[in-house]
């Protein structure tokens, strides 16, 4: 009758396992069981970590830590209890402390009963009797972790089954964003043919973007080259003020807002969770404070030249998943394209001019070395050619003294002469003549103009315009391969300023000489009042006698009074 009574309540506990809403409930109540039904004194439930590959303690009851201490861990090769589970046959000692492979051999427990629970772990039953388990208590002891291992597996495929469902909700929302972004820029392509103005272009891309339905804020910026920063040109969505609180120059060591990576790197840059990066930077919290979850920022890039970012911030995290991804970044390219045709058919319309802006990257050059041996920045304003094989050039340097800039100059080999024409707030100006080729020279000769040239940090700048008529992109070739590791920054059109076309036509009946001595008397501060320096020290300067540099002045200040004169409509009233 004990027996029978004993499977009937074994059957009962088996009903209470398949309503069992967690693993750690099945552990307790089987634990329960083996302790009220089966009468053993120590009961563990160990439970197989897939992961770690251990068997880990699920269930050990406060008596049996009393008697044994904190339940150990058992991994490959452990003690008998691994041996159980690995093997799937149950074993039987009347004192395990003798076992061979007993785990603790001063454990205080004698007789032992190991039970496989399938592939799910291990039901431990213990005694400090010696000779305490038949095979009575095994077989009802088998019964029990019999019925722990159907309701393991009806949990596990329960889990799978609730996985799988959310797997598949998961995946026929991911094919529906992707139909609708598809669908998006499909209409963007189709819209983009019509389109007359890069301002047009850059509307009809984030407007359509936008209309998808996780996207919160799309936008296009355009990072500067010189400052580094990116600057907003389009923006569809509302945009909570996030763009306004962020900096797209300055990582502090952090990583940069994803705009100004895609920028910098010139390849697509995805943020699947926000919240995952939250302490890694500044960006992030102010991102996920306006429910942007993930970010993907592609490059515009059309042969090699940049022509902005296009940013996307959506209000759930993995937003852009592989396909999308792929389709953003070949939008991109379409879009980058398009950009390049309306610039280009508007610069043949107009007056515009061509400017470049080159990333240099310490090239083995005087200016370079010069500007590596100061502390501060070195721009470069104007750059005189007097020989085949030399340049005048003038320009500032930040934070340095007259003393050592002078050091520097003399340390620097190709320059034979070098001055300090001030030194004031705006910096130390100076004037150096370098020997050897410069990195400016190659502008001039393929009919461009110089604007501008920072150097600093072993890193260089480079701006130069050229007339519609250059061929810029051979230019773009010769450059680059004369000086490896230079990269084309941006290319745009741009508008010829006022002063420049007015100033021209005076400077065109100059020769090189003449042209020279006007240049190096203003950089000298020669017109000024009282003036700044003599004529004999510019004289000197450019390495001529003092009545040739006159010469020069004068001839050059006669044409250029006679253009101002002759060209200037007396009726008019002065404003």
């Amino acid at each position: 009758m004990a027996h029978e009574r004993t499977l009937t309540e074994l059957h009962d506990v088996s009903r209470r396992l398949l309503t069992a809403e967690s693993p750690q409930s099945i552990s307790d109540t089987v634990a329960a069981a083996a302790r009220e039904i089966l009468d053993i004194d120590v009961v563990g439930v160990y439970r197989f970590d897939r992961v770690e590959n251990v068997l880990r303690p699920e269930c050990v009851p406060d008596q049996a830590r009393e008697l044994i201490g904190e339940p150990p861990t058992f991994g490959p090769g452990d003690g008998i209890a691994w041996k159980v589970f690995v093997t799937g046959e149950s074993r039987i000692y009347d004192d395990v402390s003798r076992a061979e492979a007993a785990f603790n051999p001063a454990t205080p427990i004698r007789s032992e009963l190991l039970i496989p629970i399938g592939s799910h772990g291990v039901l431990i039953c213990g005694s400090t009797v010696p000779g305490a388990y038949d095979e009575r208590t095994a077989e009802l002891a088998d019964i029990l972790a019999a019925n722990a291992e159907a309701a393991y597996e009806r949990m596990e495929r329960t889990r799978r089954l609730r996985d799988r469902e959310a797997e598949l909700r998961a995946q026929n929302r991911r094919l529906e964003q992707l139909d609708d972004v598809n669908e998006r820029v499909r209409q963007v392509t189709h819209d983009l043919v019509d389109a007359t103005t890069r301002e047009e272009i850059e509307r009809v891309v984030c407007d359509g973007l936008a209309a998808v339905e996780d996207y919160d804020l799309v936008w296009v910026g355009e990072r500067d080259p010189i400052e580094a920063d990116v600057t907003v040109r389009h923006v569809a969505g509302p945009r909570r003020g996030y763009l306004d609180s962020v900096s797209f120059t300055d990582g502090d060591g952090a990583p940069l807002e994803p705009t100004a990576r895609a920028a910098q790197r010139r390849e697509p840059v995805v943020v699947d969770s926000v919240a995952d990066e939250l302490r890694a930077g500044t960006w992030q919290g102010k991102a996920l404070s306006r429910d942007y979850c993930s970010v993907a920022s592609v490059p515009l890039l059309h042969g090699g030249i940049p022509y902005g970012t296009l940013t996307a911030y959506a209000s759930r995290t993995g937003a852009f998943d592989a396909e999308t991804r792929s389709v953003l970044a070949d939008l991109g390219e379409t879009v980058a394209q398009a950009i390049a045709t309306v610039e280009q058919r508007r610069a043949l319309l107009s007056d515009e001019q061509v400017e470049l802006v080159f990333g240099l990257e310490d090239l083995p050059t005087v200016l370079f070395e010069l500007a590596g041996s100061l502390r501060g920045a070195v721009e470069i304003e104007r750059v005189l050619p007097e020989s085949e094989s030399g340049s005048l050039v003038y320009g500032r340097a930040d934070e340095t003294t007259d003393k050592d800039f002078r050091a520097a100059c003399t340390a620097t080999g190709g320059i034979s002469d070098a001055q300090v024409i001030t030194n004031g707030g705006d910096g130390l100006q100076f004037e150096v003549r370098i020997e050897g080729p410069c990195v400016i020279e190659p502008v001039a000769d393929h009919g461009g103009t110089f604007t501008r040239l920072r150097l600093a940090d072993g890193r260089g700048q480079l701006a130069a315009t050229f007339p519609q008529s250059a061929a810029v992109t051979e230019f773009i070739k010769a450059y680059t391969d004369r000086y490896p590791g230079t990269e084309l920054l941006a290319r745009r059109e741009v508008g010829v300023p006022e002063t420049g076309q007015q100033v021209q036509p005076l400077l065109s009946d100059l020769t090189d000489r003449q042209r020279e001595a006007l240049e190096v008397a203003y950089e000298h501060g020669f017109f000024g009042w009282p003036r700044e320096t003599t004529s004999e020290e510019i004289a000197a300067s450019m390495n001529i006698a003092g009545p040739t540099f006159l010469e020069h002045l004068r001839r050059a200040e006669g044409k250029v009074v006679r253009h101002v004169l002759e060209g200037w409509d007396r009726s008019a009233s002065p404003d």
